[in-house]
């Protein structure tokens, strides 16, 4: 699988979506480390949210077969959580609406990375059966 790096502007709240999708998922990170510092994280990951805190700056990072929809539900809770924080929304109790919209958009930005992917895969290899 070709890897998938894409970013978006995220609405309304001036920062930018990374989402990375990759067989080399940690290389990517470590390409990144200006930006969002050295990775903390020991013994490895299946996927992870990194975060700069001076632009709200969020990258996704996953390998794709391990890609689960309770993994990308995760990370895009971190996700949304770093954005909102740099925002300075709060998550209140009784009114978690900006939560949950940016939640349901970041979900959507990374199954279309996704799924514009495996869309293309699916096309080059009925393409190939042709030949």
């Amino acid at each position: 699988m070709r890897p998938i790096k894409v970013k978006v502007e995220v609405p309304i709240y001036d920062t930018e979506l990374w989402i990375i999708i990759d067989e080399e998922a940690s290389r990517r990170r470590d390409e990144m480390r200006n930006l969002f510092g050295e990775q903390t994280l020991l013994g490895g990951w299946a996927a992870l949210c990194s975060y700069d805190e001076r632009t709200g700056t969020v990258a996704l990072f996953f390998y794709p077969d391990r890609m689960k929809r309770g993994m990308i539900a995760h990370e895009v809770f971190h996700a949304t959580a770093n954005i909102l924080r740099y925002a300075g929304v709060r998550f209140e109790p009784n009114n978690h609406e900006a939560h949950a919209y940016l939640c349901g958009w970041i979900t959507e930005q990374v199954y279309e990375a996704w799924d514009n992917e495996t869309e293309l895969t699916k096309f080059v290899k009925a393409a190939c059966r042709c030949l």
